[in-house]
């Protein structure tokens, strides 16, 4: 069996663009790389996570030159979790850039140009998402259940307090759901839970 090609070591790298599922792109050498927590305009140092043919894979170690742009994270774990890809990007730039992106989409799969686009809708940039699905692991060792979102790019879960995105009965309700999990008979083999808020109920969906 060939031996996998070492990584190379931490690179400082400058990011250019940004990628639709909201990672930073460098180009050292023509060849692109998207970095988490990266934005453009930013000179970051990268750690290499993959490397493929096309394209190579890696997150930002460290932040040398920041974007204006950047904002500091209402998440403590914003750096891991995959619910949320663009919390350091500032909010009206984060609608700017999803506009960008539909223009782009409409382009080039529908060859439509639109002559003029309405003002987005604008709320709460925290505590208002009433909907998500929670994945959950019971640890058999720690007799423990697991609950929250899976990290970016892998299956792993990102266990969390709390989820200061999800509106406050959904967010600050993920222990709980923990402990309900933990109780159940059933509670090995429970892959998932989707959650839906409306304006006096929620409704828990469980997976298996």
């Amino acid at each position: 069996m060939a031996q996998r090609k070492p990584l190379p070591p931490p690179a400082e790298l400058i990011v250019d663009a940004l990628s639709h599922d909201g990672r930073g792109i460098a180009r050292p050498d023509g060849k692109t790389t998207f970095i988490d927590n990266a934005l453009p305009g930013e000179t970051v140092l990268c750690k290499y996570i993959t490397q493929r043919g096309k394209f190579d894979e890696g997150r930002a170690l460290e932040i040398r030159v920041a974007s204006t742009d950047r904002v500091d994270t209402p998440c403590a774990h914003a750096d891991r979790c995959g619910g949320c890809s663009l919390q350091h990007l500032n909010s009206e730039e984060q609608i700017l850039r999803k506009q960008r992106m539909l223009e782009e989409q409409l382009r080039h799969f529908g060859g439509l140009v639109p002559k003029q686009w309405l003002p987005p809708l604008t709320g709460p940039v925290i505590g208002y998402r009433s909907k998500a699905r929670l994945g959950v692991k019971y640890v058999e060792s720690r007799q423990q259940a697991l609950v929250g979102f899976r990290e970016k790019r892998n299956h792993f879960i990102t266990a969390v307090e709390s989820c200061p995105v999800l509106i406050p009965a959904l967010g600050q309700s993920i222990q709980a759901l923990a402990r309900l999990i933990e109780s159940l008979d059933a509670r090995r083999r429970i892959p998932q839970i989707e959650v839906a808020a409306g304006d006096e109920d929620i409704a828990l969906v469980f997976r298996h």
